[in-house]
């Protein structure tokens, strides 16, 4: 039975099936006897509150993603039913929490949810000098420290063998801050992930996180009916990455700034390459502007015509360069409405 921590808010203890005085007032509000409210199996896990099964040494404050998994595993063993398996919220309240076990997540429904998403730039600051007198130098809200000392790439790996794939997973209001780069604070490169969607899955949600310094932020394999809205995804090697196969998914209403070395724009490529491409079938890009500033001395190869005319490769729907600014500068750009990729 997880125990709750008095700081958390009305709302989310009247969610849970709460332990002692609370959960028998429920249960006359409900008509169930106070015994079999007792009975039921919590949904609502609080990472400060709860008590590792084995290893009392392993809290939130010493190793959250181990402390995770064994929530994670206490869920499993608390819903073994097929027909009656209704998942869980992990609740992260604001802090500082180290990660230095990878999380396994193979269970459907699954909510992990914090109360802020913290983000602050960390190139900034690493890039400042001195930073005595600043008022805060790290991210904040509910952060979590990838440290990742258990030689895994992955804050947090999605994966699970057999059917059906997992459904309804979600990534709520957290900080998932890598640290640090090597061998310097402008190399983007550390080897961490932050979260990682290995096999095949359906409506899941990564809304309102902080990614920052981390090589590699989101990665999805094989996604249906996604949604990755609302984020700060910045400072990391690579922001998103859909790969496999995927339908009916969005990538919406997100701040991404990456580094030089990953997949987001600037990609060290000539500039009639372009700023963006879709491969593939039956994708749809829709009221957006796509501008990327190239200073003179920049472009490559040295002072090209924009292109009179132009039409897509048969496997790539590409958004070239196609204007010079009033500025001398050349601006790759284009506004692009219900545009559909070629095969």
């Amino acid at each position: 039975m997880t125990q709750k921590d008095s700081g958390l808010s009305r709302r989310v203890l009247l969610r849970a099936p709460a332990v002692g005085a609370a959960a028998a007032g429920l249960a006359v509000l409900s008509g169930q006897s106070p015994a079999s409210a007792m009975a039921t199996p919590p949904t609502v896990y609080d990472v400060t509150t709860w008590r590792h099964s084995t290893n009392p040494a392993i809290t939130c404050y010493t190793d959250i993603g181990a402390l995770i998994n064994d929530i994670i595993a206490d869920i499993k063993t608390r819903q073994p039913n097929q027909s009656s398996k209704p998942g869980a919220v992990i609740y992260i309240p604001p802090g500082d929490y180290p990660l230095k076990t990878r999380v396994t997540v193979d269970v459907s429904y699954l909510t992990i949810r914090g109360d802020g998403h913290g983000f602050a730039s960390s190139s900034i600051r690493y890039n400042a000098g001195d930073t005595w007198s600043w008022h805060e130098i790290w991210p904040g809200g509910s952060r979590i420290r990838v440290e990742n000392t258990d030689g895994k790439s992955e804050a947090f790996l999605v994966s699970r063998s057999g059917d059906p794939r997992l459904s309804s997973v979600v990534f709520d209001n957290f900080c998932l801050d890598g640290l640090s780069f090597t061998p310097n604070q402008n190399a983007y490169t550390n080897g961490k992930i932050g979260i990682r969607v290995d096999t095949a899955n359906d409506a899941f949600r990564i809304e309102r996180m902080g990614f920052v310094y981390l090589e590699r932020a989101l990665i999805v394999r094989d996604a249906d009916a996604l949604s990755v809205r609302g984020n700060f995804i910045a400072e990391c090697g690579s922001c998103v990455e859909l790969i496999g196969s995927g339908q009916a998914s969005k990538v919406t209403d997100n701040h991404i700034g990456a580094g030089h070395i990953g997949y987001s724009p600037p990609q060290h490529k000539d500039d009639l390459y372009g700023v963006v491409h879709l491969r593939g079938d039956g994708n749809m890009v829709t009221g957006n502007l796509f501008a990327y500033d190239v200073a003179p001395a920049k472009i490559t190869p040295s002072a090209p015509n924009p292109p009179s005319s132009w039409s897509p490769p048969d496997t790539t729907t590409t958004c070239p360069t196609t204007a010079w600014s009033a500025t001398s500068r050349r601006t790759s750009s284009c506004s692009m409405g219900a545009h559909r990729a070629r095969r």
